[in-house]
């Protein structure tokens, strides 16, 4: 377990040749398909989105040496516009859109 929901982090964890699932819990209680990151991913995107917590939890799936960075470290290197800020915007977005697309969805019809 890297970390649990709602708990402050702090590192971000770029999985190298690790895979690691992100389990979401719904208002419901639904656990809608979890997405997986591996060496092209970053665990701990909301530190550079305005947070220091989030409402998914991270486990590893396969055993791997991640790199792993203090999160005010991180944060500074996102501050800086460049290369770094640029991809890891163009990340959160894809995750994002992963999220969405596998996110259940609930319809009431009255």
């Amino acid at each position: 377990m890297l970390y649990e929901p709602n708990q402050q982090m702090h590192h971000a964890i770029f999985p190298t040749t690790a895979v690691v699932s992100l389990h979401y819990v719904t208002i419901n209680g639904l656990r809608p398909k979890s997405p997986v990151l591996g060496m092209k991913g970053v665990v701990g995107i909301a530190l550079f989105m305005g947070g220091d917590t989030t409402p998914s939890s991270a486990v590893v799936q396969t055993a791997a040496k991640p790199i792993a960075w203090i999160a005010i470290l991180f944060e500074a290197a996102f501050e800086r516009p460049g290369v770094m800020q640029g991809l890891l915007l163009r990340y959160a977005q894809a995750l994002m859109t992963q999220v969405s697309q596998t996110a259940p969805v609930t319809v009431t019809i009255r």
